[in-house]
């Protein structure tokens, strides 16, 4: 949240005294660190949840832990290779995420989004 506080001030913006609280200036600003303003992860991270009780998501945990048992370096980032892996079990595999969600590979109605969807919702008020 820093980085972002200082680059607000370099341009004089106000700064949010907090994550997900709204400014009064104009223009109003708010910050939403993804996956939830507290943990580390990113986008990735809330589809991977969002999913997490489909039956893939056992074949993509093992495949990982596949890959550890064989000495078989894990990717630098866990949340975008399992999400590669499970877009890869899709009907249609060469999709990039935002194209996977348009076409309903997420369940956005899942609770794992719903803190970013108010967020979004408050921000539009």
């Amino acid at each position: 949240m820093d980085s972002i506080c200082n680059s607000l001030k370099k341009v004089n913006f106000d700064i949010p005294s907090n994550v997900k609280v709204k400014t009064n200036g104009k223009p109003a600003i708010s910050i939403f660190i993804l996956p939830d303003c507290y943990n580390a992860g990113m986008l990735e991270t809330l589809c991977l949840q969002s999913i997490n009780n489909d039956p893939i998501m056992n074949c993509i945990d093992d495949f990982f832990r596949c890959m550890e048992t064989q000495n078989i370096a894990l990717p630098n980032n866990i949340y975008k290779a399992k999400i590669g892996a499970y877009l890869a079990s899709r009907k249609k595999p060469n999709l990039r995420l935002g194209e996977a969600a348009k076409k309903g590979y997420f369940d956005w109605d899942n609770p794992v989004f719903d803190d970013l969807k108010n967020f979004l919702l408050r921000s539009c008020t």
